[in-house]
């Protein structure tokens, strides 16, 4: 009888067992080829039967964190730590499900533990990536931060007169290009408050002054101020910004501009967003005899951003309405444009590369030319990010760009490029 008995439960063990192996294997098998869902569906069903198996549990909790499933992520690794409370990866995974319950406190808890116990033992890696949900928690918890940069940029531009700046307006101002070796230093301050886990405000204040070595007249200076108040709701958010300009042109003024713009952000899933902007910018100048320059700009522009395996992959589309204050002789612009860009970010640095097409068209015929101005736009971008220090940045740009227009005065190409180093402090 005993015999029996002993035989009949190794015949129980043996079945529990394959049945165990069976479901861990067959999840596993769909974690793998990327059927996520279908392993959670799986893992999900058989928790109560398999539940402190630290084998299940641990790809339990996997996948539920690819699922968003955060809660039953931290019970099953709660598991696993009360048997083997030097599991470094259960740790780590729980401090990550409770960062995106946003529960911070308890998140810092557990990467403070790993690095107590585990700082001479654990992987680079895994100490690199609790430091970096470290120092997000530590932004995401602080009440204000204030930041400030300053960059200075080396360049060479083949087309001086193209003014990027305000090109809608006036295009190319001479005929003739001039070239030259440029240097610009930028100055920022970034004020950000949290009033709330959902609204928040802030300023920025920056200047910027470019000199041109071999066109003195084409020095310019700007000053922007910039303010904004931000909601932000799960995967939404939105931010109303009011801004001023003030520019120089070879030491005299020559524009002011007020403006606010409207932004909403929807953040599809992990790898995805989408967002729109509606900006509404008044431009008066100041430089005599440039009052027909003066316009009243709306822009409404959409952009849609995704992780991919290339990298960071950005796409949008903009629609713009300039109409004139005073009489001009190409009368209001309607122009539209899209762009392309492309970020990879490698162990050696980020590589970037843009493609965009922007069309103005003028709505009056130009009675010195006789026809209605026409601009087409098209440029192409490739640059290099590398991040020397947590505060010290290097960037190289290098950007191509024409303007063909049916009026000769406004057709130009343009080669620009520039490295530049920013430092940021606190």
């Amino acid at each position: 009888m005993i015999k029996i008995f002993i035989f009949i439960f190794w015949v129980f063990l043996a079945f529990v067992n394959t049945a165990f192996s069976s479901v861990t294997d067959d999840a596993n098998q769909l974690f793998k080829s990327g059927d996520i869902k279908a392993a959670h569906k799986l893992l999900d069903a058989s928790e109560m039967d398999h539940a402190g198996e630290i084998k299940f549990d641990y790809l339990l909790a996997r996948v539920s964190m690819k699922t968003d499933h955060y809660g039953q992520a931290i019970y099953a690794l709660e598991r696993i730590l009360i048997q083997k409370p030097s599991h470094a990866g259960a740790r780590l995974d729980m401090a990550i499900s409770y960062y995106h319950l946003g529960n911070y406190e308890y998140a810092k808890r557990e990467l403070n533990t790993i690095l107590k116990l585990y700082a001479d033992i654990a992987p680079k890696q895994v100490i690199q990536r609790v430091n970096k949900y470290l120092a997000i928690i530590q932004k995401k918890t602080t009440k204000q931060t204030i930041t400030t940069s300053v960059s200075t940029t080396h360049g060479y531009d083949s087309n001086v007169n193209a003014r990027s700046d305000f090109e809608t307006v006036m295009g190319a101002t001479l005929p003739d290009k001039v070239v030259s070796n440029f240097y610009t230093i930028s100055m920022g301050l970034k004020n950000n408050t949290k009033h709330s886990s959902v609204t928040s405000t802030g300023y920025s204040l920056n200047y910027k002054s470019t000199a041109y070595s071999d066109s003195p007249t084409s020095d310019k200076n700007s000053f922007n101020l910039r303010a904004h108040t931000k909601a932000s709701l799960k995967d939404w958010s939105l931010t109303l910004a009011p801004s001023y300009t003030h520019s120089y042109l070879n030491q005299e003024e020559l524009y002011k501009s007020t403006g606010v713009s409207l932004s909403a952000k929807h953040k599809i899933d992990k790898k995805t967003s989408l967002s729109a902007s509606l900006n509404r910018t008044k431009m008066e100048f100041i430089k005599p005899g440039m009052e027909s320059s003066d316009t009243d700009k709306s822009t409404l522009s959409l952009n849609y951003s995704k992780l991919s395996g290339l990298g960071m992959v950005n796409y949008s589309i903009s629609g713009i309405d300039e109409v004139a204050v005073n009489d001009r002789a190409d009368g209001d612009n309607h122009s539209f444009s899209i762009n392309a860009s492309l970020s990879k970010k490698t162990a050696i640095g980020v590589f970037n590369a843009g493609i965009s097409y922007q069309q103005n068209q003028y709505q009056k015929t130009n009675l010195l030319f006789g026809v209605d101005r026409l601009d087409k736009k098209p440029s192409v971008s490739l640059g290099y990010n590398l991040g020397i220090h947590p505060r010290v940045a290097l960037s190289i740009k290098a950007i191509k760009s024409k303007s063909k227009s049916n009026i000769d005065l406004y057709t130009y190409g343009k080669d620009q490029i520039s490295a530049t180093l920013t430092v940021k402090g606190f």
